[in-house]
C-alpha cells in the first residue's frame, strides 16, 4: 500500500512540473492561458491592453534579443522580455 501511495505522489509531482511558465518561454505558434499577471502599475497597464488571467494567448513572434509578440482577443502586442518573464502561463498547446 505504501508503494502505491508513493507512486501517486510522484505522478502528481511530475505532472505539476512546468505548469507555470513565463510568457517569454513560449515558442512561436504555441498557445497558452495566462494564469498570473504581476501586481502594481504593470498589472494595470497589462489589464488595459486586455491581458488578464484566464486569457488565451498565442506567441506570434519572438524577436532575437527583443520583445515577445503575442496575439489575443483580436489584437497583437509586443512585450519586452523582462515584462514577459513576469507574466505566468499554463496549458501550453503546440500550433495546429
Amino acid at each position: 500500500m505504501c508503494i502505491i501511495i508513493l507512486i501517486i505522489v510522484i505522478k502528481k509531482c511530475v505532472l505539476n512540473v512546468g505548469v507555470h511558465m513565463s510568457l517569454n518561454e513560449m515558442k512561436k505558434g504555441q498557445r497558452a492561458t495566462v494564469t498570473e499577471v504581476p501586481e502594481g502599475e504593470l498589472r494595470h497597464k497589462l489589464l488595459r491592453f486586455g491581458l488578464a488571467p484566464g486569457m488565451k494567448v498565442r506567441c506570434h513572434a519572438k524577436i532575437p534579443f527583443g520583445p515577445v509578440v503575442v496575439k489575443f482577443g483580436g489584437q497583437e502586442i509586443a512585450l519586452g522580455r523582462d515584462i514577459a518573464k513576469r507574466v505566468k502561463i499554463s496549458g501550453i498547446e503546440e500550433k495546429k
